[in-house]
């Protein structure tokens, strides 16, 4: 059974018609505790937007958090729009390559790596959007110009300024509190391809897990206030349905989660809960997690 409508999971958390969104709907109604927890713990915002492209932004710190733990990293996600082309996937890989070197390098490496990271995304975003969405690669691609040199070059100032602000705030106020072992960009039972064709039963795939706590990053900036100008964090019950998804897919019980969380990256804030707190609060009392991972297979299997 499709249970997000042919949408990926993110998106399918977001339609109340998909029947993923009515599972959980059904299952976790309880969501206002969590919403004011999220938004008294998550602070003022700490880096203001630069100018820089919001969506590339937030593709970018994705990867730029993996790197930045794990240098040698290679991001499939920005291979497989032509993972049969090896020019293609080794510009990727180089890219990568780059970024992972310049992790510690210090400020000497942060140009570098906001660039590497930056190309990486745009690489990424195509993968994610489609071959129809507009999109600099494949005007590289069709001028036979992709490569390491221009792939770098595409990061204007702005942006190179604020993801090496982003990524600074992320070493400082994330990166300490996570500890091994380190799984990024996971997939689950049910969305982890079996090979080169695409047989996934839905398509999801988390951020990070690290010792049992999945983390969604986040790069918005917030809502402003009319009055004082200051902006503020809140957590949007989208956001809730596609962590508590996440851990349900995991039928196997592969990455132990037991507790869940956001980065907000622009307020350098991590905000976790465990998974029995988080799903007996939604849920209005106790709940059996592993029942509803049974569930859900077995609409996915339907």
């Amino acid at each position: 059974m499709d249970i997000t409508n042919g949408l990926t999971l993110s998106k399918a958390v977001k339609d109340k018609s998909t029947p993923l969104w009515q599972f959980l709907d059904q299952r976790f109604p309880n969501t206002a505790p969590i919403r004011r927890e999220y938004k008294v713990r998550v602070g003022e915002i700490i880096v203001d937007s630069m100018g820089a492209h919001a969506g590339t932004v937030g593709t970018a710190m994705d990867l730029a958090v993996r790197l930045m733990l794990e240098p040698t990293d290679v991001p499939q996600s920005a291979r497989f729009l032509l993972r049969a082309d090896k020019n293609y996937t080794g510009t990727v890989d180089e890219l990568a390559s780059i970024a992972g070197s310049s992790v510690h390098a210090g400020e000497r490496g942060a140009e570098s790596f906001a660039r590497a990271v930056w190309g990486l995304a745009l690489c990424a975003t195509v993968h994610r959007v489609g071959m129809a969405a507009p999109s600099v690669v494949f005007e590289l691609l069709g001028s036979k110009s992709f490569n390491v040199s221009s792939m770098m070059s595409q990061a204007p100032e702005v942006a190179v300024r604020e993801m090496t602000a982003l990524c600074g705030l992320a070493g400082r106020n994330l990166l300490p509190a996570l500890k091994t072992p380190f799984h990024l960009g996971p997939e689950f039972d049910a969305s982890r391809r079996s090979g080169g064709a695409d047989d996934r039963l839905i398509a999801a795939e988390a951020d990070l897990i690290c010792n049992g706590l999945l983390i969604d990053i986040k790069t918005r900036l917030g809502t402003k206030n009319a009055k004082s100008g200051t902006r503020s964090d809140s957590l949007g019950i989208d956001e809730i349905y596609q962590l508590l998804a996440y851990a349900l897919l995991d039928r196997s019980d592969s990455y132990k989660i037991n507790s869940v969380g956001i980065y907000s990256a622009r307020y350098g804030a991590l905000v976790s809960w465990s998974l029995e707190h988080v799903t007996t609060t939604l849920a209005g009392g106790s709940f059996d997690f592993v029942e509803a991972r049974e569930q859900l297979w077995e609409m996915l299997r339907a």
